[in-house]
Formats: C-alpha cells, sequence, structure tokens
C-alpha cells in the first residue's frame, strides 16, 4: 500500500506554490519540483506492470489547505498550545468525517503483488 499525493487532474499546483512562498515547508518545494503523478499515471504503471491496483480517495484539500496555514500562523504568533488543543480535537471528534472523494489530499494506493501485498508508505 503506497499512501500520498496525488494529483487530480487538472492539477495547477496553484495551493503548493501559495503554501511554498508564505509558509517555505519543504514538502511545497517538492511539490512543485517534482509534478505529482496523477491517479491516472499511477493506474496506468501498475497495469503495465501487471499489478491489480485499488485507487482510493483520503483527506480533503481544502481543510488541509487551511491546517496548513493555521499551522503556520500558530507558530509565528506563539499559539502553538491552542493550535494543539484544536488539532487533538478535530482528529478526536472530526478526523472520520473529512475524506471528500471530489477534492481529495491523499490517496491509498494498493498494488498486489503476487499472494504477497507489500506495504510501502512515501509523503
Amino acid at each position: 500500500m503506497i499512501t500520498g499525493p496525488l494529483a487530480v487532474a487538472p492539477h495547477d499546483g496553484l495551493g503548493d506554490r501559495l503554501a511554498y512562498e508564505i509558509t517555505n515547508e519543504a514538502w511545497a518545494a517538492e511539490h512543485i519540483a517534482c509534478i505529482l503523478p496523477t491517479t491516472e499515471f499511477v493506474k496506468a504503471f501498475a497495469e503495465r506492470k501487471g499489478f491489480p491496483v485499488t485507487i482510493t480517495a483520503n483527506g480533503n484539500a481544502a481543510a488541509v489547505f487551511w491546517i496548513v496555514f493555521a499551522r503556520y500562523f500558530a507558530s509565528k504568533s506563539d499559539e502553538g498550545v491552542a493550535l494543539a488543543r484544536i488539532t487533538q480535537f478535530f482528529n478526536t471528534h472530526m478526523a472520520d468525517q473529512m475524506t471528500n472523494p471530489h477534492q481529495p489530499n491523499d490517496f491509498i494506493v494498493e498494488l498486489s503483488v503476487g499472494r504477497t501485498l507489500r506495504t510501502v508508505q512515501y509523503t
């Protein structure tokens, strides 16, 4: 199983560029530099290699967009404790409602290799 961001075509990268311009986060620079693969690309690759594949949308890009900036501004305003409380509340009471298949921020890719399901996580 692979979990990580994939582009939902068309992917313009505007959110990644804005995140990088404001936060200077390494993950945003990586998304810009490497260009995220699309779900179609991953499916085609798996099919060419003969791997049965299932791709499931996971998360909510709009919510994660705001979380990225909440973390950034909390760190600048010394409100990390308050953000930690909000994050804990969110994870306890709302995380199970996060998935938005129309606007995911992440995907779970399951590749079947022989009889063994191999698990790999990347970010």
